[in-house]
């Protein structure tokens, strides 16, 4: 079971709005923002856009951030952009975010990455997504280590940005940073990797764990992790869960493992289940499990239920699921058609 690998672009957009430190909104407090507003203090006129836009005046709220976008307040131009791509206009938001990126402001210079990577245009992106992280964006961080690697960049860079983004909270950065160290044979390296990730809520990353406290023969190691990524309702770790239990004192929790998989109509876990049935003797409660696995044209479970119709002297349902098993290709039902024939 080799740990799981993900490939996917990610671009991650600091869409929200960007708030300033401010209490409940009250009368006093936006007729002092106002006066200092316009008397040319733009931080108040970006600090009561933000007030505005709390409450709900989106009109008055973009003309305050434009505004303070007009004169200098670079997340004035950021909330503009923000507000702008929310409502589709792609087009109007990268205007808001350029402004935003060229007054200094990193979200700005993060989105605007993320805009032209949409475009296609990776070297902009790259350019935009390292000056934000340089800035201190661990967002964009992760969005450089990201398109660099796509774009099969220097291995080194990667790493490097991976890494400043797990240092600064991005638990996908942990797990990819994991993933370059695995696949360089350093699963030692890897370990602490996907342990952040997964406690930073990457299910991948426990999943991985679990892997690799396998492949050391730590099962009881293994069964935390992969009850972790289970617990998140991902199907396949469940599976791998219930793979990995079954020792002594564990038919219990295998038998519940593979059941939840089940339930959730996972075809794996009620052919795993029909197996675990049948090793135990349930010849009725193994039918039951292949059934629902067949059904579902999961053909393991067919060719296991086609076998056990045969052992009791059902031919006809037998060779007529052996017979659809070997349809897809699977020379051993073939095989059994054959003798059934007979």
């Amino acid at each position: 079971m080799g740990p799981l690998n993900i490939v996917s672009v990610l671009v991650i957009l600091s869409m929200p709005i960007l708030w300033a430190n401010l209490a409940v909104a009250t009368d006093p407090q936006d007729r002092q923002l106002k006066i200092a507003c316009t008397s040319g203090d733009w931080a108040s006129c970006y600090n009561l856009g933000v007030l505005k836009y709390q409450q709900g005046n989106l009109v008055d709220a973009k003309r305050l951030f434009q505004n303070a976008c007009s004169n200098g307040i670079g997340a004035g131009c950021y909330n503009l952009g923000s507000i702008e791509e929310g409502q589709g206009n792609s087009a109007k938001a990268k205007q808001f975010y350029k402004k935003a990126c060229a007054a200094g402001d990193k979200e700005g210079c993060n989105n605007l990455g993320g805009l032209n990577r949409q475009a296609g245009n990776d070297p902009k992106a790259l350019q935009l997504y390292k000056k934000a992280c340089t800035s201190g964006d661990t967002d964009a961080c992760l969005n450089y280590a990201h398109l660099l690697e796509n774009n099969k960049g220097d291995a080194s860079e990667i790493g490097q940005f991976y890494k400043k983004a797990c240092d600064g909270g991005k638990a996908l950065g942990c797990y990819s940073l994991g993933e370059i160290m695995n696949e360089r044979g350093n699963k030692n390296e890897a370990r602490p990797f996907f342990t952040k990730a997964c406690e930073g809520g990457v299910i991948a990353g426990c999943y991985n764990m679990g892997s690799l406290e396998e492949g050391q023969g730590n099962t009881v190691g293994a069964i935390q992790f992969f009850q972790r990524a289970c617990a998140d309702n991902d199907l396949n770790r469940c599976a791998a869960l219930g793979k990995s239990l079954g020792g002594p004192g564990d038919a219990i929790a295998e038998s519940q493992f593979y059941s939840h998989v089940c339930q959730e109509s996972h075809l794996a876990g009620c052919f795993n289940l029909g197996n675990y049935r049948r090793e135990q003797g349930n010849k009725t409660e193994a039918l039951q499990q292949y059934k629902k696995a067949c059904d579902g044209k999961y053909m393991p479970a067919c060719y296991n239920l086609g076998g056990m119709e045969a052992e009791r002297g059902n031919t006809a349902t037998a060779l007529r699921l052996l017979k659809e098993v070997c349809g897809s290709g699977d020379q051993k039902a073939c095989s059994a058609v054959q003798q059934l024939s007979r």
